[in-house]
């Protein structure tokens, strides 16, 4: 009789250790699936990546925003126009807003609009007023520098 106790608690035993290593292989196989799962989310995210640096404009970091706002300030005298004013308006999570006051020609204005941009930066007009104010054309224009950081 004891060596049956000893027999069937040895099969219980077993049993019990085969629905634990089924269990295991189990968790095991849920991993690996959340393991792939990752991986498939990673590669779609690269490729996104690739594609947006592949575009002929794109946000910038947060340091290269000065330069780009530099430039385009350089711009503004490049094509003759006087600045009254420029005020950073507003700053978020995906860029820099400015207001840029100026006034001069309408070519030089026109040329200005026509050239707003600084290499592969991405920009933005938001606003653009425009009056004429002692024989020059006033121009009030908004725009945002976005941003990647």
């Amino acid at each position: 009789m004891k060596q049956y106790k000893i027999q069937a608690l040895f099969l219980a035993l077993a049993l019990l250790g085969g629905a634990l290593i089924h269990h295991a292989a189990g968790l095991a196989a849920e991993t690996r699936m959340q393991a792939a799962a990752m991986q498939e989310q990673i590669q779609a995210f690269n490729q996104k990546a690739i594609a947006v640096n592949q575009e002929p404009y794109r946000p910038v970091t947060k340091k290269q925003s000065a330069d780009v706002q530099q430039r385009l300030l350089l711009k503004v005298q490049q094509y003759g126009l006087s600045l009254h004013g420029v005020k950073n308006v507003r700053n978020d999570a995906y860029g820099v807003t400015y207001e840029l006051d100026i006034s001069g020609t309408w070519e030089g204005t026109a040329h200005l609009l026509e050239d707003f941009h600084v290499q592969d930066a991405l920009i933005g007009m938001t606003s653009l007023s425009m009056g004429v104010e002692h024989h020059a054309v006033h121009t009030v224009l908004r725009y945002k520098i976005y941003t990647k950081d």
